[in-house]
């Protein structure tokens, strides 16, 4: 058995429309997308074409199920932004973030679109996004281990040591008004929560959504950074670029990368301790770390 595959770079919205022109060409006998802010905030039209073609559709995560993909297998990232609260409180409470270790995600999801009675796909988001039956997700430590999230290691900048109020920057890779991005909002103030840290009392939180727009991102990137939070968190890649273009000194928590290592001025992932050790960057082999989010690794 063999198969070949057909690639096709969508860098902006018109590219799209290229894209589904020469698949109608080539025909091919399914679809798999990656995953980036781009595709992410095409979901729709790309699982509508993949409907509209018959071709079996493959995400990396299950809102593009619910948007008409047939089916997603991938890291939960509502997880991963609880994960990253972790990071976060760690260095709120002095934590030198070239002594935190990377993470990578153990816990995967896998979403099938649920059939009409007819036996056929349903199409409509409604259906889509019913409960899931337990067998439509699995947890896997296979070779398909995707990033959770890391530190980069710059030096914190000088501040008070135990100021009343802290404050974090967040430059999320969605649009306000996504309904994911929302809930990854979410599951990062209540992981937030759980380690003491409320908004309003000892903690602010001041979002951006660029929605993967480079050019919003850096400008959302420089306002976060004219605040002086104590932290930034990313979770696109976009996010990150522009984050780390417009500081060296703030802790940046990055969530949810699909490859750091790509990113521009990447040593500063990878920086000596101020005392001569040195911090591991993404580049580091995975097997040499216990990801902190399996808990069945914790013996």
């Amino acid at each position: 058995m063999s198969f070949r595959s057909q690639s096709h770079e969508v860098k902006g919205p018109k590219d799209f429309e290229i894209a589904f022109a020469r698949m109608t060409e080539e025909r091919p006998d399914a679809l798999f997308v990656l995953d980036d802010t781009l595709t992410i905030q095409y979901r729709k039209e790309i699982a509508d074409f993949a409907i509209q073609k018959r071709l079996p559709s493959v995400f990396a995560a299950k809102d593009r199920v619910e948007a008409g993909g047939l089916m997603s297998y991938g890291p939960r990232y509502l997880e991963m932004m609880r994960r990253a609260a972790s990071q976060v409180d760690k260095i709120l409470k002095g934590a030198h973030p070239a002594d935190l270790p990377m993470e990578q995600s153990t816990t995967f999801e896998l979403a099938i679109k649920p059939q009409n009675r007819e036996g056929g796909r349903a199409h409509d988001a409604a259906n889509a996004a019913r409960p899931r039956r337990r067998g439509d997700r699995m947890s896997s430590r296979r070779e398909f281990i995707a990033l959770l999230g890391g530190v980069a290691a710059w030096p914190l900048a000088a501040r008070a040591q135990s100021p009343a109020v802290r404050r974090i920057g967040v430059l999320m890779g969605r649009s306000a008004n996504d309904p994911e991005g929302q809930k990854q909002a979410t599951a990062l103030q209540r992981g937030l929560e759980e380690f003491g840290w409320s908004p309003g009392r000892n903690l602010e939180i001041d979002y951006r959504c660029p929605a993967g727009n480079a050019g919003l991102a850096q400008a959302s990137a420089k306002e976060l950074v004219e605040l002086r939070p104590d932290i930034l968190v990313a979770n696109s890649t976009p996010s990150l670029i522009a984050a780390r273009g417009a500081t060296s000194t703030i802790p940046i928590v990055f969530v949810a990368i699909a490859d750091p290592v790509a990113v521009p001025s990447r040593r500063g992932l990878c920086r000596s301790h101020p005392q001569g050790r040195e911090t591991r960057g993404p580049t580091g082999p995975a097997a040499d770390q216990i990801p902190a989010g399996d808990q069945s690794q914790n013996r």
